[in-house]
This record gives C-alpha cells, sequence and structure tokens, in this order.
C-alpha cells in the first residue's frame, strides 16, 4: 500500500487515476483492465477486451 501511494503521489500527469477510469469503461465492454506498478521501472497495463464473432472467419469454418 505504501509503495501505490508513493506512486500515486509523484503521478504528476493523473496516469494512473485515468487509468482508473478507464477501467470503469473496459468493465461495461466485458473487459478486463489490469496496471501492474513496477516502481522506478514503471508501470505495465494489461487490457482484455471480448472479441466478437469475425465473419471472416465463420465463412472459413463453412469451406473446411
Amino acid at each position: 500500500l505504501e509503495e501505490l501511494l508513493e506512486v500515486l503521489r509523484k503521478d504528476r500527469n493523473d496516469v494512473l487515476f485515468r487509468l482508473a477510469g478507464a477501467m470503469s469503461h473496459v468493465r461495461m465492454m466485458n473487459g478486463h483492465l489490469v496496471v501492474e506498478t513496477l516502481g522506478e521501472e514503471g508501470n505495465v497495463a494489461i487490457l482484455t477486451l471480448p472479441v466478437k464473432k469475425i465473419p471472416s472467419l465463420e465463412r472459413l469454418k463453412k469451406v473446411s
């Protein structure tokens, strides 16, 4: 918790705050957003969104 608070204090551009807002939008689309803090080395964000069926792949399945 201390590390997170320290990172938030140094976050002058509110990047983590904005990512938290984005997380809400991603969840509304049934997706998932994870942000990991790596300390001095920076942050990593992983975004996962559901993919609808791709029409071209459906056509390939019918031909096979």
